[in-house]
């Protein structure tokens, strides 16, 4: 492994405890990312903590691929914590990788309603609609993934497959191009444009 991208990992994950804390209203992020304990009104710290750390544990399974271990873990936090964005979207997404789109799809549209300039909520929706058949309705989630991160192949390419399946060849051509030039050994990329 590359350290420097384990060490990119880990920060990652520290920054996204520290959010995931925060969102639960445990602890106080500050602008620097630096957090304060803050007790809550009439909320046991002891279950906040443990919502903390089964959020932690389930991204971390979802990080992996362990998408059967991860979904009781979410559903425990958001049993707890119904509003919480971020786990409906990582329970959409394990459920989507799990073959299961009538479970993730709610999810998914949920997390896009709550975080609406969140790129990866309609990415991720996207990728559960253009599973299950619906590209008419995955294309403008990828289009709004790939206008707010121009620089993800992986967006570029989603919509440009979305493209070439509802013969919108030119803008797939498009889509393609720009995917390769962001990564010139994209394999899917370089396979469809040769198709």
């Amino acid at each position: 492994g590359n350290p420097s991208a384990g060490a990119a990992i880990s920060a990652a994950t520290d920054a996204q405890q520290a959010e995931q804390l925060s969102s639960l209203g445990y602890v106080t992020v500050g602008p620097t990312g630096s957090s304060a304990g803050a007790k809550v009104q009439g909320v046991n710290p002891k279950d906040r903590i443990e919502t903390a750390n089964l959020m932690h544990d389930a991204l971390l399974e979802v990080e992996d691929g362990r998408y059967e271990e991860a979904i009781p873990r979410l559903q425990r936090v958001l049993a707890q914590e119904p509003q919480m964005a971020v786990a409906q979207m990582q329970l959409g997404i394990a459920y989507a990788r799990s073959k299961k789109p009538a479970e993730a799809l709610p999810l998914l549209h949920s997390s896009v309603k709550r975080q609406p300039d969140s790129g990866m909520a309609h990415y991720e929706l996207g990728l559960a609609l253009f599973d299950t058949g619906d590209l008419s309705g995955a294309a403008p989630e990828f289009a709004f993934a790939v206008e707010h991160a121009p620089r993800w192949a992986d967006a570029h390419f989603s919509l440009a497959s979305v493209y070439a399946r509802i013969d919108r060849v030119p803008e797939a051509m498009t889509e393609l191009t720009a995917a390769l030039e962001l990564n010139p050994a994209h394999y899917r990329a370089n396979l469809l444009r040769g198709r």
